[in-house]
């Protein structure tokens, strides 16, 4: 055991720089190419099947569609060859290694290339099934921390009695498969460096693991186990980075939300990498057990003729050869970076249930902390990570769009007018923060304009038009302010009165449009000019959120102050949550993919009562 560690650890050092130059290129062209690929089948493959929002209960319905079914098929396939490609390429770089010889990337990729070739034929067709069985039952690790970013429903975890016994359960059994799979473990190795055909490399990789079984699986086991001490460590560190640094910063208030949205964000990256790296690490230590297996046995290993050639004959690389490997590079990188950025702007994979996390909106700001639809407010939502703000809008005297919940000025300014009958340099004068608290004396009531400009950057806005038939033009004044600041993107309009939305989608259809619901009933979730229900949280259930994603859109719940109610609501798959207290929604959302006992520590830590 102890020798087979250290193999490992000399091949890393002999040709471990190349590896990762490798890897590096090798898996940033592939991200650049396969996951607009995926997105495209994906996005067909929901088409196909008539769903326009995967909730849980169609999930069958998905997986037995034909189109489904063949995408499935094709992208294993394609995974299955891109893997046997990698592998072909690092046997090359593993080889030149080991006598003390280094190949630039464009000699890897062409012994690689040859490697597959000559051994890519359709009676080794079945090689494939060896890629796509053993692979996730190698790396057990990264297939639980997969399965634990995942909010599975819970008529799969109530079915296993918890969700910890489920995982339990399912890593047993791919630790069962991969002993079961293991006595084929060298099949690639045999086939790529010597044998002819498929049959012959599994005989042989048997025949090799004889009275060698345990010593090979406490080795996987060990670099799982090595693995995942990594990521703990990792985890210490960020957690010791958000606390001490919510601290210094003054966040305690929203620390564990903090914390929490941290780490699932961090697991949701670590898992990404430790997927791409996985093959390879795994692939390097086999291979590393296939040369020192052999070397006790007595047998005489050789360089491999594709990779002789590669280090007698090398291609020459001409300027114009490397200046294109460069800029592919480069544009692989540039595409990736684009990716990440359209992905954190808009979920791509928001209409699938199970990787739905609700957003957080702030209502009327953090209205909890601050006097409701002011600055103040919605300055306190973004230090409360509040994903939206949703404010309320009038129209004054001299057409100016303010915000302010009320038609009249009384409740929040102590004023007795109507917004309609006031101009804006009226308005401008009250005092919007007295009522609340003396700390915020002196508070205006800001305009919509002012709004975008100063926190429109920062946060989307939930845009709700109080209309009456006193503030003619309301409509077209916030549609035309959206359109001046170009906020289309990061916005929604919303309004119990219908004939609103029909208005703002006839003059902008590009703009996401709400219907504010204060009761449930009749279609109304499949009625035209409308992207998203906003409704009151007590007429909510499983059966109306899935209606309402079965038509398309999206579903917003007002306004629930209650941890336990948050959570329940995020469970049953709901968008938005609408509260007067975000930090503790983000908390109670976030919580659901973590333990009880870590939050009680974080409340302590953050001396949370």
């Amino acid at each position: 055991m102890k020798n087979l560690v250290k193999d490992n650890f000399t091949l890393l050092k002999k040709c471990g720089k190349t590896l990762v130059i490798f890897e590096l290129i090798y898996k940033m062209v592939a991200v650049a190419v396969f996951y607009p690929l995926f997105l495209l089948l994906f996005n067909l493959s929901l088409k196909a099947a008539g769903i326009k929002y995967l909730t849980n209960g169609y999930i069958l319905r998905y997986f037995t569609n034909p189109f489904t079914i063949l995408m499935i098929i094709l992208l294993v396939l394609l995974i299955a060859v891109y893997n046997f490609f990698e592998k072909c390429c690092m046997s090359v770089i593993i080889e030149a290694g080991l006598i003390g010889k280094k190949l630039d990337m464009l000699n890897v990729f062409c012994a690689g290339g040859r490697n597959f070739r000559e051994k890519f034929r359709i009676k080794n067709f079945s090689m494939l099934f060896y890629e796509i069985f053993l692979f996730p039952f190698s790396n057990i690790i990264i297939l639980g921390l997969v399965m634990t970013n995942l909010t599975l429903p819970e008529f799969i975890t109530r079915a296993f009695g918890s969700k910890n016994m489920m995982y339990l359960i399912v890593l047993l059994v791919c630790f069962v498969l991969f002993i079961f799979a293991i006595r084929e473990i060298f099949t690639p190795d045999y086939l790529i460096y010597g044998s002819e055909n498929i049959h012959d490399a599994y005989k042989r990789s048997a025949s090799l693991l004889k009275r060698r079984t345990l010593r090979t699986i406490f080795l996987m086991l060990f670099w799982n186990v090595m693995v995942m001490a990594a990521v703990g460590v990792l985890f210490l560190i960020i957690s010791l980075i958000v606390i001490v640094g919510s601290r210094l910063l003054n966040f305690t208030r929203a620390g564990v939300a903090i914390y929490l949205t941290v780490i699932k964000g961090f697991k949701n990256t670590i898992t990404l990498i430790l997927v791409l790296i996985s093959a390879p690490a795994s692939y390097m230590a086999i291979t590393s057990m296939f040369f020192r297996y052999r070397k006790e046995l007595g047998r005489i290993w050789r360089v491999s003729a594709n990779t002789q050639r590669a280090i007698d004959e090398p291609v020459k690389v001409k300027r114009w050869g490397k200046i294109c490997t460069a800029g592919a590079t480069a544009v692989s990188g540039v595409l990736i970076c684009v990716y990440i950025f359209m992905g954190v702007a808009k979920n791509p994979f928001g209409r699938v249930e199970l990787l739905k996390v609700p957003d957080i909106s702030a209502h009327r700001g953090s209205s909890m902390t601050a006097p409701e639809n002011t600055m103040a407010s919605f300055k306190q939502a973004l230090y409360d990570l509040a994903d939206y703000v949703e404010l309320d809008v009038h129209l004054t005297s001299d057409n100016v769009v303010v915000v302010m919940h009320d038609s009249s000025l009384k409740r929040t300014t102590g004023f007795n007018k109507n917004i309609w009958q006031v101009s804006y340099d009226k308005i401008r004068e009250l005092d919007a923060g007295s009522w609340f608290s003396s700390e915020y004396e002196g508070e205006p009531v800001p305009t919509l304009e002012e709004v975008i400009s100063e926190i429109g950057p920062l946060v989307k806005l939930n845009i709700e038009i109080k209309y009456n038939k006193k503030e003619s033009g309301l409509t077209e004044a916030v549609v035309d302010i959206i359109e001046r600041n170009h906020f289309e993107d990061r916005c929604v309009v919303t309004s119990s009165d219908y004939s609103v939305l029909a208005d703002v989608k006839r003059l902008n259809n590009d703009i996401q449009t709400g219907y504010v619901l204060s009761a449930a009933y009749g279609a109304y979730y499949s009625i035209s000019y409308v992207d998203v229900i906003s409704i009151n949280y007590t007429y909510v259930n499983k059966a109306l959120v899935d209606a309402v994603h079965r038509n398309g859109k999206e579903i917003y719940v007002w306004t629930v102050n209650s941890p336990s109610l948050v959570k329940a609501l995020a469970n049953m798959g709901v968008d938005n949550i609408i509260t007067d207290d975000p930090v503790m929604a983000r908390k109670a959302v976030y919580s659901r993919y973590t333990g009880k006992e870590l939050i009680n520590i974080l409340d302590y830590v953050f001396s949370i009562n």
